[in-house]
Formats: C-alpha cells, sequence, structure tokens
C-alpha cells in the first residue's frame, strides 16, 4: 500500500536533516584543519629594532633610505643640500667615485618625482613595485660602475646605519570585508591598495666640518602604492653642552623628512654626548589607524681638543682657501685631528698667524670621525706642550 503525503514528507525531512548535519560536520572538519593556515595568513610581521637584531634589516630599506638622505631635489632647502653632501662625503670614496655616487642617488629621486606624478595613471600595486625596481636598478648601478673599493665602502656605510633604523609592519586588510567562504577557504589577504610589508623609522647624524655645522636628519617611511598614508617626523638635536635645536614637518604624503641643525661656538666645544632623536608617526587616514608610532636616535661623541698647530706652508704666509685655513698639529697624535682647516681668526688679525694655539673639536659619529676647528690664539711657535690633548 502506498505511502500516505504525510508519511511522504516526514521521510523526505528526515533525510534533509540528516544531509545538512553531514554537511555541516564536514565543513567544521575543513575549517578546523586550516584553521592553522588561518593564523599564518593573517599574523603580521614582528617589528624589527635594527639597533638589537641589524641582520633583520633589509639591504633595500637601507639603501632607499640613505639615497633619501643623500640627495636633494630642486624644492630642497639650503640646510638639505648641507645635509645631503655631508651624507655624501661620510663615505670614504675617491672623488670619481663620488661622482657616480651622486649621480646615481639623483636620478633615483629623480625617478620617485616621475612616478609619483604619474601615480593617477598607475595601479597602486603596479607604483609600488615600480618604485621598488627603481631602487633595485640603483643598487644595481652602483655595484657596476664603482670601483670594488668604492662598491665596499658604501656597502659597510649602509650596514652600519642598519643600527639606527626600526622596521615596521604595515595595516593588512581584505579587500572587501570577509565573508563566510573567505574565511572557509583562506582567501589570501592582502596589503591594502598593494602596499609593501614595511615602513621604516630612522634617524642619523652628520657633521657638516667646513660650516662648522651639525645635523640631525629623521625620517619615518611610510611609502605604499596607494600615495594616502600621511608621516610626521619631529627632530631633536642635543650637542654636550646641553644645548639643542628642534625641528618638523607633519602631514607628509608618505615620507617624512626633518633636518634639525645648530652652528657651533666656542661654548659648544666641550666633552660629551651628541645626540639626534626623532619622533615617528604614520597612519592611514582611509583606515583611520596608524601603524608607526616610535623614537629613534643616533649618537655621536664630541672631545675637546686645545693644541698648538702651525699652518701651510709651515713659518707662513698662510695659505687660504675661500676665507680657510689649513693647519697641522705641532706634535701629531696619528689621528684625524693633526691637520684640520675652517679655523676663525684671531681678533685683530687679517692674516691667519702661522702658529696658533687652536681649538678643536672631535666628533665621532656612526657615519664617520670628524674634526672642526674653532677660534685660534696667535703664538710665537709650537709652544712647549699642549693644554688639551
Amino acid at each position: 500500500m502506498a505511502c500516505p503525503l504525510r508519511c511522504f514528507h516526514t521521510l523526505f525531512f528526515r533525510r534533509s536533516l540528516v544531509l545538512l548535519v553531514s554537511v555541516a560536520f564536514l565543513l567544521v572538519a575543513v575549517l578546523l584543519s586550516r584553521a592553522p593556515q588561518l593564523k599564518e595568513l593573517r599574523a603580521a610581521p614582528q617589528e624589527v629594532d635594527g639597533s638589537q637584531h641589524p641582520e633583520l634589516i633589509p639591504d633595500e630599506t637601507a639603501y632607499r633610505l640613505f639615497f633619501l638622505i643623500a640627495s636633494a631635489d630642486a624644492d630642497s632647502s639650503d640646510l638639505q643640500r648641507s645635509q645631503a653632501q655631508a651624507v655624501v662625503a661620510s663615505v670614504l670614496l675617491t672623488e670619481s667615485d663620488r661622482t657616480i655616487l651622486k649621480q646615481v642617488i639623483q636620478q633615483y629621486r629623480q625617478d620617485l618625482s616621475v612616478l609619483d606624478m604619474e601615480a593617477g595613471n598607475l595601479g597602486t600595486g603596479d607604483k609600488y613595485q615600480r618604485k621598488q625596481d627603481r631602487l633595485k636598478r640603483a643598487i644595481s648601478d652602483l655595484n657596476g660602475r664603482l670601483t670594488a673599493l668604492g662598491a665596499g665602502q658604501l656597502f659597510s656605510n649602509i650596514q652600519r646605519e642598519k643600527r639606527k633604523i626600526k622596521l615596521f609592519p604595515l595595516p593588512t586588510m581584505n579587500k572587501k570585508t570577509a565573508g563566510f567562504m573567505e574565511r572557509l577557504f583562506s582567501l589570501p589577504r592582502v596589503y591594502a591598495q598593494g602596499m609593501g610589508p614595511t615602513g621604516s623609522a630612522y634617524t642619523t647624524l652628520t657633521v657638516a666640518s667646513a660650516y662648522s655645522q651639525v645635523i640631525a636628519t629623521g625620517v619615518t617611511d611610510g611609502s605604499s602604492g596607494c600615495t594616502c598614508h600621511q608621516s610626521d617626523a619631529i627632530v631633536t638635536l642635543t650637542l654636550a653642552n646641553g644645548r639643542n635645536a628642534s625641528s618638523y614637518v607633519t602631514n607628509q604624503v608618505e615620507t617624512a623628512i626633518s633636518d634639525a641643525e645648530l652652528i657651533l661656538g666656542d661654548s659648544d666645544f666641550t666633552d660629551g654626548t651628541i645626540t639626534g632623536s626623532t619622533q615617528h608617526h604614520s597612519w592611514c587616514p582611509m583606515a583611520g589607524f596608524g601603524f608607526i608610532n616610535t623614537n629613534t636616535s643616533a649618537v655621536g661623541n664630541s672631545r675637546f681638543i686645545q693644541a698648538y698647530y702651525y699652518c701651510d706652508p709651515r713659518d707662513g704666509p698662510c695659505a687660504t682657501s675661500l676665507g680657510a685655513a689649513t693647519y697641522h698639529r705641532c706634535r701629531p697624535q696619528g689621528d684625524l685631528c693633526d691637520t684640520v682647516t675652517s679655523f676663525k681668526l684671531p681678533g685683530g688679525f687679517s692674516n691667519f698667524p702661522p702658529y696658533a694655539l687652536c681649538n678643536v673639536l672631535f666628533i665621532d659619529t656612526p657615519a664617520g670621525d670628524v674634526c672642526i676647528g674653532g677660534s685660534m690664539t696667535a703664538s710665537d711657535n709650537c709652544g712647549t706642550s699642549d693644554p688639551r690633548s
């Protein structure tokens, strides 16, 4: 006898219920099996402090930061140009290698400017990749054109600077709000708007000895493919005697670079520590949160020397160039300060004296050592001993 319609409905419901329960168990099993993968995909890269782990700072990141502070564009201030020249001068290169370095990093800076102007015509991911391609090309160009010694000197400088860099994860998000199926099948998470994986923060000290100028430079780099991040850099430079200066740039597109400077006077010639420190901030206005909020610093040491020097040529009259004279220490110590330039004329003198008791400041920074000549007192000879060696 045929099953009544009510019986058929009951049987169909039971079979459907069994099928739904089976599918549910299957989905749970799949989710559990893929849980480690989901966790791995959502894990953000860890912050890297170059002072603790310089080996984890990529070479390309360090080269990019060096290129940014060692170059200037048409809109750069006199301070930025002076700072860029001092950065290039801090690398021990021959004149021909230094010329090549300037050419390559200037071309890199120009390429970035062109890419920024083309931003509206490029996909965000494509723009970021082109930036990376320009960076790799510049590094390759330097390695191919510099002498082996020059390329080695530059590479050593880059490795030293890694200790002053911090690396930060940029925010990650899906292209759209993740739904059930995306979570179920672990669709890849992407960096928003074609962003690279990390931002960076960096501070360095440079000395322009020709101008008795100490400069602290801070860089906050939140570069991405979207040209939508904003960055701040607030820099403070403090000399050994406590004198300080600050400078800041805020709400910069992607990358903020700021310089604080002090011109050394006689009261600054003292033993102690010179510090450059930067407060870094970078955020995504579209997402409404920040991803860089930190401080970095660079430290140098100053040592005050007061010793007898004679000009070049000895016994005078002293040769001058651009208002400065070259002096040699009467009792050389075998260090950088045995020969110094850029002394100030003593009061009442119209020409540099053949012999003088000179104030000299030796500054040791991670980027290199510099000696700066200060004021002097004319002398008849080399004296018998140096007051401060």
